[in-house]
């Protein structure tokens, strides 16, 4: 990104155009991105005029790369009209000519629209929801387990799954108290209308203080998962976020992040952060092996907590729509940040009002789809997200 600005900057006179092949990820992601959609040398230097840009991440020109492709035409002195010209090419040279807006403000991640998808763009806007990460319990071989016996003098006989992880963890059997034991939902575990958890989690945070229980707590309520910890102490002092966030403080080393009152909601929506279109569901409890416990979304999820199964199912259908998820397409590049928080913030979602038809009727259609997904409301739960 630096080195497009330092070329356009040195071997541009005003006028002067500029053809760069750069990653596709600089007109679509958060951060670093939004610098560079400033297109202005410097804070007061000449301006940089986007002309075209030709996305050709689909067909992967460069094949041991892992960026994704593109190329940038810019003028130097020439402000930015938009919609820019943005090319989607395609395998067997096919182009898609579509057009490039910022969302959100001057400097926010480009919106990419056909001329026939208006619609789509009257989704976007603000909402009074609050989308949230999942828990971050790392690292997964401590943190992750499956349950091999629920039943043992009133603990839990467990193994740890070292091999989810990347980090080297000894594997352990241990028996814990049930009661930081929860189903764990990951982002491959969701599919559109369906969640199935396949792990537990150990979550030992406080969701009001942000970080974990205290040692004295854990020692008097729940001895032996404290005991398991203690055998990976040095592990978890050593995590990068711990030193970050909880050291200075000298807060418990094994305490986590992402994990708030909103992860105890009774009702969620939930989707994949890691992904190439949305694919939502509704969960609560889980009757699993340890019975019916809170389902805990992990960091690879995205998820909306809420007070009612009623508003979850509304929020669910809105988010599985066709036109939603097109709109989040359009401004979202596939890969691990596809679904984060932010994408939720963009689209224009009325509250919830139970004595709303529309809103019940969406409500209704989502908890058909999630009793058996083929029930074939996917055309109506459309017609009825473009009547907002």
């Amino acid at each position: 990104m630096l080195f497009t600005y330092v070329a356009a900057d040195r071997y541009l006179r005003t006028g002067g155009t500029l053809a760069f092949v750069i990653t596709q990820e600089v007109f679509q992601s958060k951060g670093a991105g939004e610098g560079f959609r400033r297109f202005r040398l410097g804070d007061s230097g000449a301006v940089l005029g986007i002309r075209a840009v030709h996305d050709f991440v689909k067909l992967r020109p460069f094949k041991d790369a892992a960026n994704k492709t593109a190329a940038v035409v810019l003028t130097k002195g020439t402000e930015t009209a938009y919609p820019v010209p943005y090319h989607v090419w395609e395998p067997g040279m096919r182009r898609r000519a579509l057009g490039a807006r910022p969302l959100g403000g001057p400097h926010g991640p480009w919106q990419t629209l056909g001329a026939d998808e208006e619609y789509v763009a009257r989704l976007a806007g603000a909402n009074p929801y609050k989308a949230r990460l999942g828990a971050n319990a790392n690292p997964y071989g401590v943190f992750w387990m499956e349950v091999k016996d629920a039943h043992v003098g009133g603990l839990v006989e467990v193994r740890n799954l070292p091999e989810m992880g990347k980090r080297p963890i000894r594997p352990v059997v241990a028996r814990i108290e049930p009661e930081c034991l929860y189903p764990a939902l990951r982002g491959a575990d969701i599919q559109r209308w369906r969640a199935t958890p396949r792990i537990h989690a150990l979550l030992v945070q406080d969701p009001a203080r942000g970080f974990g229980h205290p040692e004295a707590l854990m020692r008097e309520r729940w001895p032996r998962t404290l005991e398991y910890l203690e055998g990976f102490r040095e592990e978890l002092l050593s995590r990068a976020l711990y030193r970050k966030y909880h050291a200075e403080a000298a807060r418990p080393y094994y305490s986590q992040f992402n994990v708030g009152e909103a992860t105890f909601a009774p009702f969620k929506v939930v989707w994949r952060r890691m992904a190439a279109d949305l694919s939502a569901a509704v969960v609560s409890e889980w009757p699993g092996a340890l019975g019916a416990k809170m389902l805990l979304p992990l960091e690879t999820t995205t998820f909306i907590g809420t007070s009612s199964a009623e508003e979850a199912h509304y929020l669910c259908a809105v988010m599985n729509s066709a036109p939603v998820r097109r709109l989040v397409r359009s401004f979202s590049s596939a890969g691990r940040g596809f679904g984060t928080p932010f994408v939720a913030s963009q689209i224009r979602i009325p509250e919830f009002d139970p004595a709303d038809a529309l809103h019940g009727r969406l409500s209704e259609m989502s908890r058909a789809m999630h009793e058996d997904c083929a029930a074939g409301w996917e055309s109506e739960i459309d017609r009825a997200v473009l009547a907002f």
